[in-house]
């Protein structure tokens, strides 16, 4: 357990040192925590895979007082079973976000090379990836990004040598022990796996993001004849 500061109107705690559940419930519980603490002077709270970075304004609270407060919490969190922690997560994040994906070759360039790698057919990859219930560990890379966790070890792949310049708005992607949506077109390394006709970053609504951290995510397969119909009723 470390924490820092991060500039001068920052402070990150950093939960643990590797990726995984049980740091992304340490860390969403963590955050939970501070926010029920109402600390006056807080901008934001990021959550991210292994840390939470509290923003703040110096003038109204200082970087010791948030450094020892975010210490005390951490420490109590530490202490306890990890049990009433997940629970804890599991019932504050109650939103369970359906995805529709189209994994029909048009949508999908990588997908029989990312079959080919894991040894098993195109059909049982889709069936791998749209099995578990991910979880939104972090938001991040560019706006809107989700980073899920729960990808099914056969799927784990690494990312690209070559980055895309361009990968489209609504690319579903593998990269590592991951699996993610890209929300608008940009460059991308992770292997294009399909495509979602829902859009992820709204940045006219009030929360620009579809996806926030802590949501449940489960993936599933569509045509591309049924696109059409999810992009006039994207009411999510």
């Amino acid at each position: 357990m470390r924490v820092y500061p991060l500039g001068d109107t920052a402070v990150t705690v950093e939960v643990d040192t590797v990726i995984s559940y049980r740091a992304m419930v340490n860390v969403h519980a963590l955050t939970m925590r501070f926010a029920q603490s109402s600390v006056e002077g807080v901008v934001e709270l990021i959550p991210a895979f292994t840390t939470l970075t509290v923003v703040y304004k110096p003038s109204v609270v200082s970087y010791d007082d948030l450094a020892q407060h975010l210490q005390m919490l951490a420490h109590e969190m530490v202490q306890e079973n990890q049990e009433p922690l997940l629970q804890m997560v599991q019932e504050t994040h109650a939103r369970c976000i359906e995805i529709p994906v189209c994994y029909e070759p048009q949508f999908a360039p990588d997908l029989a090379e990312l079959a080919y790698y894991a040894g098993i057919s195109t059909e049982e990859v889709i069936q791998l990836h749209t099995s578990p219930e991910y979880r939104v560990a972090m938001i991040g890379f560019t706006p809107a990004f989700p980073y899920l966790l729960g990808l099914d070890e056969r799927l784990n792949v690494p990312r690209k040598q070559i980055p895309r310049l361009r990968v489209p708005a609504g690319s579903v992607a593998i990269g590592g022990a991951q699996t993610g949506i890209y929300p608008i077109t940009s460059p991308g390394g992770w292997s294009i796996i399909g495509w979602t006709p829902l859009q992820l970053f709204r940045p006219h609504e009030p929360i620009p993001s579809l996806l926030l951290a802590g949501d449940r995510v489960r993936f599933y397969a569509i045509s591309q004849a049924e696109i059409a119909a999810f992009q006039r009723n994207d009411t999510l």
